[in-house]
C-alpha cells in the first residue's frame, strides 16, 4: 500500500505534537499561542512566555485531550 507523503507527514505530527505549555492539557486557555495571565492547573501558576513556548521543558505535559 501507497501512502501519500502529505499524510504520513500529519500522522508524524499528529501522533508526536511537540510537548510545551502551550499544547498541553494542564494550560488553561487552549488557544495555541501563549496567553497573558494563563494558567497551568496541575501548578496552578501562570508560566513565563519563554517556558511556555520552548519544548520538553516540563515533565507534567500532558496531550490535549480531543473532547
Amino acid at each position: 500500500m501507497v501512502k501519500l507523503k502529505t499524510i504520513q507527514e500529519w500522522r508524524s505530527v499528529a501522533n508526536n505534537p511537540p510537548k510545551c505549555c502551550v499544547n498541553c492539557d494542564n494550560y488553561v486557555g487552549h488557544t495555541g499561542d501563549w496567553e497573558e495571565g494563563a494558567k497551568c492547573r496541575l501548578f496552578e501558576q501562570s508560566p513565563p512566555r519563554e517556558f511556555a513556548e520552548a519544548e520538553n521543558e516540563c515533565s507534567a505535559w500532558l496531550q490535549l485531550i480531543p473532547f
